[in-house]
C-alpha cells in the first residue's frame, strides 16, 4: 500500500510550522515549491545561514550545452539530491548488520575521525555476510587506534546521507576532529539516482553546509568522487570529472579541505584494473591501501595541526587544486 508524503508549511508572523507525513518506500520525497531563499530545512536546527548555490552550475552547463538554473534556496530546491530521504531497502539492512556486530564503533563521543559515505566507505570493513571484499586490514593499520568510526551505507546518495545526519540522528552527540566525506557516485550512476553532475554537486554542497552547521568544530575532509568504469571513455568518468570540478571549490582551508586522489587508482593508459577497483566501482583491499596511503599526510595534518600545514598550500598551488598525483 502506498502512503503519500504530506508536507504542509504554514506561515504565521515569520514562524514556520512543519508537518511531515510518512515517506513511501523507495520513493523520493516530493519537492515543495520555492517561496523564499532563506526558508529553513526543517525543525532539526537553524539552517537559514547556509550559503546559496550559484545560479548556474558549470557542470550542468558543460553537460547540456546550456545554462541549467539551480533553484534558489536549496532547502526548497526541486533537486532530489538536496531533499533528505530515508532508506528502507536492503542496503540499510546490510549496514545494520555491521553496526549490530560492531557496536563500539558508533555513538562514541571520543571518536577522532568519522568516515561518512556510501558502500565505498562502508567496505572499509569487509562484508563477510554478503562476501564483499573490503579493507579491514588497512583500517586496522591506519584508523582503529585513533579511534575512528565508519558511517558508510551501501547505496546511499546525497539525499540519504542528508536524512541520516538530520532526522536519522547519525552523528548526534559526536564531535570528531575530522570527518572524511566521500559521496555522490550513486547519484551519477545510470542504475542509481541518474542525477546530472550539477545536481550531484549541489547535493554535496548542501550536505557539506549541513555538516558545517552540525559539527562547527570539526574539520571536513571532502574527497573527490573516485573514478569508475573500466575504460577512460566510460561516460561516468566525465560525469565524475564535472562533479569534482564543481565541489573542489568548496575547500576553504578553514573548515572544509578538498582532496582528490582518484588518479592513484588509474593506470597510465587511463583504465582501471580489478586489482585496485575490483568491479570498476568498489575498491579491493589493495585499493583501500592506496586510499589510506594517499590521504594519510593530509589527515595527520588535520588531526595534529588543524589543517594549517604547508602541505595544503602546496596542494592549492597546483595546476588543478586539490588533486594528488
Amino acid at each position: 500500500m502506498t502512503i503519500m508524503t504530506i508536507m504542509t508549511k504554514i506561515s504565521c508572523r515569520g514562524v514556520w510550522v512543519v508537518l511531515l507525513g510518512l515517506v513511501p518506500c523507495l520513493m523520493l520525497a516530493q519537492p515543495v515549491p520555492s517561496q523564499s531563499p532563506t526558508d529553513p530545512v526543517g525543525p532539526m536546527w537553524n539552517m537559514q545561514a547556509l550559503s546559496q548555490p550559484p545560479k548556474v552550475w558549470p557542470a550542468d552547463e558543460l553537460e547540456h550545452g546550456e545554462k541549467a538554473t539551480a533553484a534558489p534556496g536549496r532547502s526548497r530546491s526541486t533537486n532530489p539530491a538536496c531533499m533528505p530521504v530515508k532508506r528502507t531497502d536492503w542496503a540499510a539492512s546490510s549496514a545494520a548488520v555491521y553496526r549490530a556486530t560492531n557496536p563500539a564503533a558508533f555513538k562514541k563521543a571520543d571518536q577522532k575521525v568519522v568516515f561518512l559515505g556510501d558502500s565505498i566507505t562502508q567496505l572499509w570493513h569487509t562484508d563477510t555476510v554478503n562476501g564483499w571484499e573490503g579493507g579491514t586490514p588497512v583500517w586496522e593499520k591506519y584508523y582503529a587506534a585513533l579511534p575512528a568510526a565508519n558511517f558508510g551505507i551501501a547505496g546511499d546518495k546525497t539525499e540519504n546521507v542528508l536524512w541520516r545526519i538530520t532526522e536519522g540522528g547519525d552523528l548526534d552527540g559526536m564531535a570528531p576532529k575530522v570527518l572524511v566525506l566521500l559521496i555522490g557516485v550513486n547519484n551519477l550512476l545510470p542504475y542509481g539516482g541518474k542525477n546530472s553532475p550539477g545536481q550531484t554537486a549541489e547535493g554535496i554542497t548542501f550536505l557539506v553546509d549541513c555538516l558545517k552547521k552540525k559539527l562547527p568544530e570539526t574539520k571536513i575532509l571532502l574527497l573527490g568522487i573516485f573514478p569508475c568504469g573500466e575504460r577512460a571513455e566510460d561516460p561516468m568518468r566525465e560525469k565524475i570529472r564535472r562533479t569534482n570540478q564543481s565541489i573542489s571549490k568548496l575547500g576553504d582551508l578553514k573548515q572544509v579541505f578538498y582532496l582528490e586522489i582518484g588518479n592513484r587508482f588509474v593506470e597510465p593508459d587511463g583504465t582501471l584494473t580489478k586489482e585496485k577497483v575490483r568491479d570498476f566501482v568498489h575498491l579491493s583491499e589493495k585499493g583501500y591501501g592506496i586510499w589510506a596511503e594517499a590521504m594519510q599526510p593530509y589527515l595527520v595534518d588535520l588531526l595534529n595541526n588543524e589543517g594549517k600545514g604547508a602541505i595544503w598550500e602546496e596542494l592549492k598551488q597546483k595546476t588543478t587544486p586539490g588533486i594528488v598525483k
